[in-house]
């Protein structure tokens, strides 16, 4: 388990779906901290009613550049939910995070959402 005190730490996400009928964006700016001590939870949401057959869904997620995530968090997870609290996916810091290449000279994490956008 990470520690406590530990946390993930985003300035911006922006979901962008690709589907039938064009491209569909949403974008949040300001700090959407992560963190299991004192319950923070980022939040974000997009409403994806009537856009049809998604082919393909993004969500970028972009680090603090200098407080994004501890160099040494191959552990964190953050638990994806949907509006009713449904578990969608998690976001691990070593496959979703580090593994997608983040470095704080590379700060935008893409994270898949399309199998759980395909479903709705």
């Amino acid at each position: 388990m990470p520690c406590a005190s530990c946390g993930i730490w985003f300035t911006s996400a922006t979901l962008e779906i690709q589907h039938q009928g064009g491209v569909f964006r949403k974008s949040q700016r300001g700090n959407l901290l992560i963190k299991k001590a004192g319950n923070r939870q980022g939040r974000f949401t997009a409403n994806l009613n009537g856009l049809g057959a998604i082919y393909k869904a993004t969500l970028y997620m972009d680090l603090h550049t200098h407080e994004g995530i501890a160099g040494s968090d191959n552990s964190s997870t953050i638990r994806v939910t949907d509006g009713s609290g449904r578990y969608v996916r998690d976001i691990t810091a070593a496959r979703d995070i580090k593994g997608k290449g983040y470095s704080k000279s590379n700060p935008r994490v893409p994270i898949d959402f399309t199998p759980y956008a395909q479903r709705l």
